[in-house]
């Protein structure tokens, strides 16, 4: 992600966005636009540059955009060469993260990691504990981006492959987990493995419950940063994170020659090589190897994943697509619409995930996945209706975001711009008055929901149902009961079963 796009991104984050003051905030994005500007130098000074990023994430953990550009440029400046970088005693202290960790001290933790971390970005123990702290306080994203470098330090560790595994699955991300499950299989042979991949393809395609085994309990204590960790040396020969299929991989050897005996030409004369056909998905990946600027390749590559569901990989690859295609509007804004569906299918996958388990810390993680949601798309709209002031769908989606962050006051100035499109005025007209109800102005909540009966059109239905049923609740309390029957036989002959209609009309004097 490029530096720009971190400035307009780094006021999102997670949970600590309610403990974090206004003022604070302000600080720490001033510190971190601060090192974007010195990271941009030819010559720049990492260490005061990482010292400003550092503060940045020990304090707003849950940004991860602050943790990106914190672990990007570590690893600028010992050029990803996966070897410590510094001397003992001019980081962190272990002992003190150690202690940390054992107390559940999270800020802690977070400060005394982040600082380890300096002298050696590739500490596999430190980074895995930092990830576990994460899983605790539910800062999803964070917990993979450390994960990730864990993985690019030591992909043939079988523990790391577990642990990220577990991790991918518990947030949906089942393609990814099974990837990484299958490689703890390759690392140890152990054939129990396939059931957990089985699991993790039911519950990909049916929604089925996942055991603990697969995914790590929901809430755990770090326990692997408790034992002293030894300097990171060379790590095992690389391995791609997620290997290409074998059919794909097959399809890239037929276009190198076949090796030749040296006896072949006394050997009987070889068959014809079948030649292999690609599939779709196939051909766009070659031409994308070939071409790996080409913009419109990583939208048809995004596309295909996207209609097979695989909504995390397609937000990857129009990721790699701004980078190395360079800014296209339409790139990214295919991005952002990649986002908000990567982001929803974890937050339905695990809405179903706790129907079936029905516990505490099921439902905290859907609230706390629905947060993120709505906060991305609060993010991504606001830069919209920035970028294309007179698109009034964009003030329209801005405003309901806004109105369920429960900032009412700024939604109706949105909801009251929306109206100017016909087609929205209804819905936007409903939505504001929801807005007035929340804010105890029931006059104008009321006089929204009467505007919008009046005037919504029959191919918006769903609106006027709403805002009936809306201003029967708000009649009801008013003590107008006739007023209240009369808007809810209006909507009982227009929707028989809408909701409790029908019970509230029942219950009317």
């Amino acid at each position: 992600m490029s530096t720009n796009q971190n400035t307009q991104q780094a006021g999102a984050s997670s949970e600590t966005e309610s403990t974090i003051s206004a003022k604070d905030r302000k600080r720490l994005q001033q510190w971190f636009e601060r090192a974007n500007q010195l990271a941009e130098k030819d010559e720049p000074d990492f260490d005061y540059i990482l010292d400003l990023y550092a503060q940045c994430v020990v304090d707003d953990p849950s940004n991860l955009v602050y943790v990106e550009a914190f672990l990007e440029n570590l690893q600028r400046k010992y050029k990803n060469n996966k070897k410590r970088g510094g001397f003992w005693g001019f980081g962190g202290s272990r002992k003190a993260f150690q202690k940390a960790v054992l107390a559940k001290d999270w800020k802690e933790v977070f400060r005394e990691g982040i600082n380890l971390l300096k002298t050696n970005l590739w500490d596999v123990p430190t980074l895995r504990a930092l990830a576990e702290a994460c899983a605790v306080n539910h800062y999803n994203e964070v917990e993979l981006a450390y994960l990730k470098i864990a993985l690019d330090a030591k992909p043939k560790d079988a523990e790391v492959n577990k642990h990220c595994a577990r991790s991918l699955a518990r947030m949906g991300q089942f393609d990814q987990s099974i990837a990484c499950w299958q490689r703890v299989k390759e690392i140890t042979g152990d054939t129990n493995i396939d059931k957990f991949m089985s699991q993790l393809t039911l519950a990909k395609t049916m929604g089925g419950s996942l055991s603990e085994e697969v995914t790590g309990p929901l809430t755990r204590p770090p326990a692997s940063a408790a034992r002293p960790a030894a300097a990171a040396g060379s790590p095992e020969e690389s391995s791609a994170p997620a290997a290409e299929s074998t059919a794909a991989q097959d399809a890239a050897g037929a276009d190198r020659p076949d090796e030749q005996d040296s006896s072949a030409s006394t050997a009987e004369p070889a068959e014809p090589r079948r030649e292999i056909k690609l599939n779709v998905r196939q051909t766009v990946e070659r031409a994308l190897r070939q071409d790996p600027t080409n913009a419109d390749l990583y939208v048809q590559l995004a596309e295909i994943n996207s209609s097979e569901r695989r909504y995390h990989d397609a937000e990857a690859i129009l990721k790699k697509g701004l980078e190395s295609a360079g800014s296209s509007l339409k790139l990214l804004e295919l991005y952002e619409d990649a986002q908000i569906r990567s982001a929803r299918a974890r937050a339905m996958i695990a809405e179903k995930r706790a129907a079936v388990e029905k516990n505490v810390d099921a439902h905290e993680l859907v609230k706390k996945l629905k947060d993120d949601l709505n906060r991305l798309e609060l993010d991504i709209y606001q830069t919209r209706t920035q970028r294309h002031p007179e698109h009034r769908r964009y003030q329209f989606e801005l405003a309901v975001r806004l109105r369920r962050a429960a900032n009412y006051r700024e939604a109706i100035k949105w909801f009251q711009d929306s109206r100017r499109e016909p087609g929205l005025f209804a819905a936007a007209t409903v939505e504001m008055g929801e807005c007035f109800q929340q804010l105890k102005q029931y006059g104008k909540a009321l006089e929204c929901y009467q505007a919008a009966i009046e005037k919504a059109p029959e191919k918006d239905e769903d609106s006027r149902k709403t805002a009936l049923y809306r201003a029967a609740i708000l009649e009801a309390a008013m003590k107008h009961e006739d007023v209240a029957k009369k808007y809810l036989t209006e909507l009982i002959q227009l929707d028989p079963f809408f909701r409790d209609a029908q019970h509230r009309l029942d219950k009317l004097p």
